[in-house]
């Protein structure tokens, strides 16, 4: 584990398992192939779940409108899912397809006004 460096430690990772949210979409425009983790309470799932209906969890995924990376959410989220998607993630057709998905996910977010275009898209798939 490293503290305080991120983005150095993540230019040297092959793959990763990342936490859900804002932190995903980081390390997908970094082209770094990883798994999506997220486990919250029983009930805060259930009442989040009848409130918002996606098919994802995952920004990238919500924003790519497909499952780019794998999410491994409430009881998914375990050490043997964790192992084998991992393994998945090592292979190299695996992460050029990842990769390729990453470079039009950055396409579509741009470098222009990118907080606009996904505070827009986001707004659009959960309203």
């Amino acid at each position: 584990m490293v503290f305080d460096d991120t983005y150095v430690s993540l230019n040297q990772c092959k793959y990763a398992v990342v936490m859900s949210g804002t932190a995903s979409l980081e390390v997908s425009l970094m082209r770094v192939p990883h798994i999506v983790v997220f486990k919250a309470s029983n009930l805060s799932y259930f009442i989040a779940k009848l409130l918002v209906k996606l098919k994802f969890f995952s920004l990238v995924n919500i924003i790519m409108e497909k499952e780019v990376v794998k999410e491994l959410i409430q009881d998914k989220f375990n050490f043997e899912n964790i192992k084998n998607e991992l393994n998945y993630l090592k292979k190299d057709e695996t992460q050029r397809k990842m990769i390729d998905d990453f470079n039009d996910l950055s396409e579509i977010i741009g470098d222009q006004k990118s907080s606009e275009k996904l505070a827009k898209i986001i707004s659009e798939k959960i309203l």
